[in-house]
């Protein structure tokens, strides 16, 4: 199965309780509703039956009600081992594997230790082949989307990426060290002002308390080199202006 594209977003304060976790779920479903219709069709899977020492999992219809999430949201949270992991959700399209959208999120997470732990995050996997892509890497809507999340949520930082443009030990070094990464689409919370000089082929939008910059105009081919090149550029632009330093995703506590 070839990798999907990655569209992620993460920050860490302010706390959100259950109903807010709630609220801003159904609120980017609803938004990404508006940005194509596969969203339109969510499941989630449950567990059923451990009768054979193994779950059957069952796949639901989530609806974009506030009922539903918070059922859904609900059973996360009381089914996860960590208590101040957040209420999350996880859901998607219908179809084969290899052809559905995930949706992921996160809100309401708090400090687990020092470090800070698992900050709160908005994910959507896209898989590199069929109707899916086809629809949301359209550059317009691939736009539209980051736009929902950053929104939604006011992340720290955001991007729409797929993993040949970065090795896995590259973003996970960036990841552990609270680095910002940056794609096709990477979301700042810089306004456009405030930006260094890009490459020519970047445009940048403002949205909410920040920028969008899109590294060059045509649809992310993971396996073109130009559009490699132009997403190193534009980090390598962005990192020499110190706009990618590692991230405080909560703020320190007091003794």
């Amino acid at each position: 199965m070839l990798a999907p594209y990655s569209l992620r977003a993460m920050w860490g304060d302010p706390a959100a309780s259950l109903d807010e976790a709630v609220d801003s779920n159904l609120k980017l479903m609803r938004c990404l509703v508006n940005c194509d219709r596969l969203f339109g069709d969510l499941w989630t899977s449950q567990a059923r039956s451990r009768k054979t020492g193994q779950p059957r999992y069952i796949d639901r219809p989530l609806s974009p009600t506030k009922r539903a999430i918070l059922v859904e949201v609900s059973r996360r949270r009381q089914s996860q081992r960590v208590e101040t992991g957040g209420y999350p959700l996880l859901a998607h399209t219908s179809g084969p594997p290899s052809e559905q959208v995930w949706l992921y999120t996160r809100f309401g997470s708090v400090p687990m230790n020092e470090r800070g732990g698992l900050p709160n995050h908005i994910g959507i996997t896209i898989p590199q082949e069929g109707v899916a892509p086809e629809h949301l890497m359209e550059p317009t809507t691939a736009l539209r989307m980051l736009e929902c999340v950053v929104t939604v949520a006011s992340p720290v930082w955001g991007v729409l990426d797929h993993p040949k443009i970065a090795s896995k030990e590259e973003r996970s070094t960036r990841m552990d060290a609270g680095v910002p990464d940056v794609g096709w689409l990477t979301y700042l919370r810089v306004p456009p002002k405030s930006l260094p000089e890009l490459p020519p082929s970047a445009t940048t939008f403002g949205v909410g308390a920040g920028s969008i910059i899109r590294a060059f105009p045509s649809r992310l081919d993971p396996d073109n080199p130009t559009h490699a090149e132009a997403i190193a550029m534009t980090r390598a632009a962005l990192q020499n202006a110190g706009l990618l330093e590692p991230v405080q995703y909560w703020a320190r506590r007091r003794d």
